[in-house]
């Protein structure tokens, strides 16, 4: 039973293949002009037709987006819309186009050289303070994604799924901080 363990993994792998993502980064805040000031935050994040991107893992998305808010200077950050605090409403959207050259390399090379395909996620951020909206912001990200099937060449092209969403998540963070409405009167 041992002997046949290890083919079976490997075919298991093989049959599976590899995807990796490679960022390319996010637009800077659009006004950049105040910080987080230590302030709780609530934020609601609707994923919209988002749900199929693989790159994109709800829980450990928010939980990534949860600590790096907190590494961006606000003092606490809740999962769930809130009318008594400041808090933010994020909308993500998504648009993908396959680059048709590196998928012919690909079925050329019988999946040696990975499958490309550049992704755009937008986010749409309402500010709000209460329940009174206050500023409207939109960032743009892009990445990469290779896939390959029976050679793990995609692996040397990009990052986990996991690495992905966190430097995304504290692009975004960081950008929720900058652009937040200065002073907590406003």
């Amino acid at each position: 039973k041992k002997q046949i363990i290890f083919p079976v993994i490997l075919l298991s792998i093989l049959i599976s293949g590899f995807t990796t993502f490679k960022y390319q980064g996010m637009d800077a805040p659009e006004l950049s002009d105040s910080s987080a000031e230590n302030r709780e935050l609530a934020f609601d994040i609707n994923y919209g037709q988002v749900n199929y991107v693989q790159a994109l893992q709800k829980s450990e998305f928010e939980k990534y987006f949860k600590e790096e808010l907190l590494n961006s200077g606000f003092g606490g950050a809740i999962n769930g819309k809130s009318i008594a605090r400041f808090s933010v409403d994020v909308t993500l959207n998504h648009d993908a186009n396959q680059d048709w050259l590196s998928f012919f390399l690909y079925m050329v090379t019988l999946t040696a050289y990975p499958a490309e395909s550049n992704h755009i996620v937008s986010f749409d951020v309402d500010y709000y303070k209460g329940e009174e909206k206050v500023r409207t912001a939109n960032y743009q990200s892009n990445y990469v994604q290779y896939v390959s099937v029976y050679f793990p060449t995609a692996l040397f092209m990009g990052d986990s799924a996991g690495d992905y969403q966190r430097k995304l998540a504290a692009d975004l963070a960081e950008n929720i901080a900058r652009d937040f409405p200065a002073g907590t009167e406003f």
